[in-house]
């Protein structure tokens, strides 16, 4: 499954590929499917757990990790200094008409919900806020492991991030901090497997995000698909998704610097 534009497009587009992928390993596997993104990746996948019933009912596990769900507040003032953006980037206002319409009502029932996010993403805040996804396990590297400090590329190589990932995966139900916390060895920065002479093959992947700046630009947020227009209740002007800002960025500051302060305790204590 290849969305289009490698996942750096319209995200209700990227959400069709989503859903057929989880139909395709449904039908090969036989068994419900475990649906796990990144970034952008987590709205794509709620999206097509929220729009397509019969995709949603195959899915046992849906794991968040580091996901802009909520959109983020750091990507307000780069629209507003360039002005015209991609259409992802206006879907990842904290207050556009995607983010309304995605969170309109709940996930089903039947899928077991995790959101795993660290205070410290650069990329991703305020981090508590636009992670969290209503009914789900909203879990912080930070709450199983205070003195990891991990990024929005880092986490994916964070062993509290994984330890939480394989808990959800191999209990009933969302992960729980207090079994990954007691399975995850604080001195292990990493995940088992990571190599840290090689993390530096992840730096193509700042080129990936650079790359939706290539996309085409919208003076403001396109419209909606028709069948989740109904469910955007408070449709926004350009000049008004921003508002808010301000209250945002100082949450995310403040998450980030109580992070650390927690970390510098922890690594006294």
């Amino acid at each position: 499954m290849q969305p289009p534009h490698g996942g750096r497009g319209d995200l209700t587009q990227s959400a069709l590929y989503v859903a057929n992928g989880i139909k395709a390993a449904h039908e090969r596997s036989g068994d419900k499917v475990a649906a796990i993104g990144h970034s952008a990746g987590p709205p794509a996948i709620m999206w097509a757990l929220r729009y397509d019933a019969e995709a949603a009912s195959l899915v046992d596990d849906f794991i968040s990790v580091a996901g802009a769900n909520r959109g983020t507040a750091l990507i307000e003032p780069v629209c507003g200094a360039v002005g015209n953006c991609p259409v992802i980037a206006w879907q990842m206002y904290p207050n556009s008409d995607f983010v309304q319409a995605l969170h309109a009502q709940p996930l089903p029932d039947s899928v077991d919900v995790t959101s795993v996010y660290s205070l410290t993403d650069e990329g991703i805040q305020p981090a508590t806020q636009v992670s969290s996804i209503s009914s789900a396990a909203n879990i912080a590297v930070q709450d199983v492991c205070p003195t990891h400090l991990v990024g929005h590329i880092g986490i994916l190589s964070s062993n509290a991030a994984y330890q939480l990932i394989l808990d959800a995966l191999e209990h009933e139900g969302p992960a729980d901090r207090t079994r990954a916390a007691q399975a995850t060895e604080y001195s292990q920065y990493f995940a088992p497997g990571i190599e840290p002479s090689k993390l530096t093959e992840l730096l193509p992947a700042i080129g990936e995000y650079l790359a939706a700046l290539g996309e085409p630009r919208y003076a403001s947020q396109p419209p909606l698909p028709s069948y989740a227009q109904p469910d955007v209740a408070n449709p926004l002007r350009p000049d008004e998704l921003a508002d808010g800002s301000s209250e945002r960025f100082s949450s995310a500051g403040q998450g980030i610097a109580a992070a650390v302060a927690g970390s510098a305790q922890s690594a006294i204590d």
